[in-house]
């Protein structure tokens, strides 16, 4: 879903050279990439969870604008959580990290 609001990097990589800055892909709904931007910017003032988030990522060392690119992805993420579980928003927990449960095959 990031991916289709064009929310994501550009991976500009060549044999064994990797480049740090990677901008932001141009692909993607230009028009969904704004409003996921303005909605992640309005989220780090009113959103107590997201708002620490951002701080987080700032701290980390990234730009103001990275920050809220990575706000709107975690927001996006969130989206797509309660659509696929058809549950309202609930910050505290939707937030909380869930353990991946292990799924061992069996070999035939």
């Amino acid at each position: 879903m990031a991916s289709f609001a064009g929310i994501r990097w550009d991976l500009n990589d060549s044999g064994k050279v990797s480049n740090n800055h990677k901008p932001l892909s141009k692909k993607g709904n230009k028009y969904l990439r704004y409003y996921f931007y303005q909605a992640a910017s309005s989220a780090i003032r009113f959103d107590p969870v997201l708002k620490a988030y951002y701080g987080t990522k700032r701290r980390q060392g990234k730009s103001h604008k990275a920050a809220v690119i990575l706000t709107a992805r975690k927001l996006i993420r969130s989206i797509f959580f309660m659509l696929k579980n058809n549950v309202s928003y609930q910050p505290i927990e939707l937030y909380q990290p869930t353990r991946k449960k292990l799924v061992i095959q069996k070999e035939t």
